[in-house]
């Protein structure tokens, strides 16, 4: 049996963003502090730890994550996706 499920437990590093997608659907994104660490790929001298995992909810939970505030302890439960797509500036793909 295969499960894709994932369970994310930290504190809201920024205030939660709600947007509204071309064919009217609301979802709200989330940046979750976590204890997950990863330096970028910037030169030894200026690169720093990054501590955050990127959320997104829909419909009904969006309405809920709205409502939240920076700090706030959450733990969020659903399915892991992975998504590509082109950057409006550069042009270039990333994966999110």
């Amino acid at each position: 049996m295969y499960s894709n499920r994932v369970m994310i437990t930290g504190f809201l590093g920024n205030d939660p963003e709600s947007r509204t997608t071309r064919n009217s659907s609301t979802f709200t994104a989330l940046s979750v502090a976590t204890k997950r660490n990863w330096k970028n790929r910037e030169p030894a001298s200026t690169s720093r730890r990054r501590h955050a995992t990127d959320v997104s909810c829909t419909w009904p939970t969006a309405a809920f994550a709205a409502t939240l505030l920076k700090g706030a302890h959450v733990q969020i439960e659903g399915e892991l996706r992975t998504r590509e797509y082109a950057q409006r500036a550069s042009g270039q793909k990333a994966c999110h």
